[in-house]
């Protein structure tokens, strides 16, 4: 923060959840990059031999599971960020790059339930702010941008929530 920006409870709510979100996003991206390295040392092998692997891999699920805890706990201080004073300053995009995350890390932990539960909930947030948006007037430039942000979740959702019966093939 600069040395003059004036620090009040919203601030250090707004910091504590930005922080314990890019926790979660850094045990996420490392997580993945053990996974990929798993990956590439079976190159051929099917994929229940790779998820059984996977669940054997506790250095991995640690790493995943981790960032799964520090995701869901992200969303309980937004939502009790959200329900401070100062709401008109919560940002949507928060709660859908969480349940975006979240969603995608279940789906490597093969777990079909939260995976459905994450991207239905995400698709319910994108559909709730195109509601607000439409009924709020601002500026085309900042439009067109949060505009191209909720196309890439809708769409990650919706093609995440289609792979759900894959997954589960796959688990099997």
């Amino acid at each position: 923060l600069p040395p003059d920006y004036p620090v009040t409870q919203e601030t250090c709510t707004f910091l504590s959840t930005s922080i314990t979100f890019n926790l979660a996003l850094a045990n996420h991206l490392y997580g993945l990059e053990l996974w990929e390295q798993l990956l590439q040392q079976k190159p051929h092998e099917e994929p229940s031999k790779i998820f059984k692997t996977l669940k054997s891999n506790s250095c991995i699920l640690k790493y995943l599971h981790g960032a799964g805890k520090l995701y869901e706990y992200t969303i309980r201080l937004e939502r009790a960020r959200s329900k401070s004073s100062a709401m008109s300053r919560r940002s949507p995009f928060v709660l859908m790059a969480i349940l975006n995350n979240l969603g995608q890390l279940h789906s490597i932990l093969h777990n079909t339930v939260l995976t459905k539960k994450c991207f239905q909930q995400l698709q319910s947030a994108v559909m709730c702010w195109l509601q607000m948006e439409g009924l709020q007037s601002s500026s085309n430039n900042k439009r067109s941008r949060n505009q191209e942000l909720i196309q890439l979740f809708l769409e990650n959702s919706m093609l995440a929530l289609q792979m759900v019966p894959q997954i589960t093939a796959a688990a099997a």
